[in-house]
This record gives C-alpha cells, structure tokens and sequence, in this order.
C-alpha cells in the first residue's frame, strides 16, 4: 500500500513511533486487527505554497509621548503590530524594516516604524505609523527682545528642597557672556556650589558664581569657553533651600555687546514634581569612595578620602537654608581627617562642602543631632 503525506516547512510527521521533518519516502507496518499487517509506503512531501495568498498587518496608530522641556529622548514602549494569512501552511513572521523597536529610546520629534510581515506562501506586506516624541509646554514664557526665559519646571527632592530649571534661548547674533538667576535674599543656592563647573546637557560648561552680587543678588553661570548665539538654546539647572519658594525669578543674561536682557518668571503656573530620593547627577556631588561618619552626629565627624595624596583641603558647611555656617582650613588632613563641628551648629540637616587643594570638590548631607 502507498500513502502519501503533505506536511508544511517547519512541521513534523509522526510514523511507527519515528518523527520526519523533511521530504523523502519511508515505509511502515499497520497492524491489522485481523490477518496480515500491511507494509505501507509513505511519500513524504511539502504542502504546495505555490498560489498567492491573501495577508493583512496591522500596526497601531500614530504614538504621542510627552517629555519634560529640555529632554532629548523618550523610552517609548508601544503595541506590536498584528498579522494574518489564509495560507496553507501556518506561521507569519513579522519583522521591524524602519524605526526603533518598543522599548527604545526615542529622540525628540518625529520618527518612523516601519514593520513587514511575511507568511510561508511567500507573500508580505507592509505598515507604517509615527512616535511622536513633543516637549510638554513650560511653566512660564518671557521674551525679551532676541532672548526667550523659560521656565521649564521644579521638582522637589525628599529634604524639600526644590530644583528650578530654566532654559534660555538666545536668537541675537551676539554670544551669551553669562545667565543670572535670582536667590532669595540672604540665601545661597544648594546646587550647584561656588566656583563649581556646570556641564550643561549641551556639553558647555559654565563656571558658578553663589552667590553673585550684580545686576542683582543671584546665582551666576559664566561661559567658561563658548556659548549661545544665533537660535541656540541652554538648560540651567539649580536648587534652593526648603525654605525658599520664591513666587517669580527675576532672571537677565548679559551678552557680548555689554547689552542686558532681563524677565520675570512666575513659579505659580508650574506644578511642583515631587521626587524619591536619587543620587545628584551634578558634579561636586558624592563620591563613593570618600566616606563621611557618623551620620548622624553628635558634633564629631570624620571625613576619609582614600585617594587623597598631598595638599590640603577648605570645609564648609552650610544649613539647610544655604547659608555658611561654619568654615576651616585644613593644610595637613589627617586619615581619616577629624572634624569637630561648633557648639552653636543648629540641629537639623546641613551640607559639608570640601573642596581639595588637587582641584576636586565633594559635598555630603549630614543630620545634626547636638
């Protein structure tokens, strides 16, 4: 007896116990019930894929992500699209042609996906839809002349202090000299430190001056090399105090032709983020191998930099309002450097900047408990 078998690509057939893959011939005993057993001859074949098969894909529509103001990209999980055949033999691969898989990072604007789907007759077919990557609109807007203030949002972390971040676009001819945001009076911003070198997300740096006296009583970025001209634009990013919540920042930039352009920006239409506690990203922020303790203390510290070779080092320690508490120098550092605090230190939580005569500068958050 012969028999002959259709099977699809990727398929198995099972006979005597034995499992087939591939085309060919083989042969096999039926038992009969009653009499002889039959020696059977099987054919083994693919199924015939040779007609044109009908094939759908369905992608999803057009996906909107909302970033922050000065955000670059967007982590973008979307659906997958969805396929069908009316072949014979099963199966539909679908693979991406255009675009980034879900999941990935998205930059900022609009990009393409494309997605193909292919089934085992041959035939495919293809789909397309947009991720579409937009800023959420500031807080508040101000333009003056050829320069725009933005107010891009605040975000308080876990001790209550709030980080402000401005964005200046400059659209004169004539390069940004330095960008000065107002401090509360009396008070010192938190982040980032006097002196301190702020990497802005456009990869410049700015050197800090906190406090900063003219025009006004601010915070101070100065162009350490280059700076914004003809359209471009610049993040700055700082924080105040818990107690501090100004109701609008004055801010100005001073450009090349000695020319200011100042604004006033209202805090009160921006929402306030509420963040868990993160390590800073700034620099001058914590260094996991110089370690502070105890913490809490009762009025003695003590301070070990593992990597610390020669010089000396200038502390600082400034409470929680921003404002210089208590100031030493050390020109011989102990290992670890002992660090007794004044009597008169307020309890509660402050910062202790160190700035190394080698030209780093490391602060640490400290609870008082005198």
């Amino acid at each position: 007896a012969t028999k002959t078998i259709l099977f699809c690509p990727g398929e198995t057939v099972n006979i005597g116990g034995q499992t087939y893959n591939q085309p060919g011939t083989v042969t096999g005993i039926v038992p009969a019930t009653t009499g002889c057993d039959t020696l059977v001859t099987y054919t083994l074949q693919y199924s015939s894929t040779d007609f044109e098969s009908a094939i759908t894909i369905e992608c999803p529509n057009d996906f909107y992500v909302d970033i922050p103001p000065g955000d670059q990209e967007a982590l973008v999980t979307y659906p997958q699209p969805t396929a069908a055949t009316d072949c014979i033999c099963p199966g539909v691969k679908i693979q991406l042609q255009q675009g980034f898989a879900s999941g990935a990072n998205f930059p900022l604007g609009s990009t393409d996906v494309c997605y193909t789907a292919k089934d085992s007759c041959g035939a495919n077919i293809t789909c397309c839809f947009k991720v579409v990557v937009q800023e959420k609109s500031s807080c508040d807007v101000k333009v003056i002349n050829c320069v725009k203030f933005e107010l891009v949002g605040i975000a308080q972390n876990p001790a209550g202090q709030q980080r402000y971040r401005i964005r200046v676009t400059n659209n004169c001819t004539q390069k940004m000299i330095y960008f000065a945001a107002q401090l509360p009076d009396g008070l010192l911003a938190v982040a980032p430190l006097h002196n301190a070198v702020y990497p802005a997300p456009s990869g410049r740096n700015y050197l800090v001056r906190n406090p900063n006296f003219t025009p006004f009583y601010s915070l101070r970025f100065s162009s350490t090399t280059d700076s914004i001209a003809n359209g471009q634009s610049e993040i700055f990013t700082y924080t105040l105090p818990a107690q501090a919540d100004p109701n609008y920042i004055h801010v100005t930039v001073r450009l090349k032709d000695q020319i200011y352009h100042a604004a006033h920006l209202n805090t009160f239409y921006c929402p306030v983020v509420y963040e868990s506690s993160r390590p800073s990203t700034e620099r001058g922020a914590s260094d996991p191998n110089i370690l502070l303790y105890p913490n809490p203390t009762d009025g003695l510290l003590y301070l070990e930099a593992p990597d610390w070779k020669a010089g000396g080092l200038q502390l600082r320690v400034l409470d929680n309002q921003g404002r210089l508490v208590y100031a030493e120098r050390v020109n011989h550092p102990e290992h670890p450097t002992n660090i007794r605090l004044p009597e008169s230190l307020t309890t509660g939580l402050h910062v202790l900047d160190v700035r190394f005569d080698d030209g780093r500068q490391w602060t640490q958050r400290f609870l008082n408990i005198e």
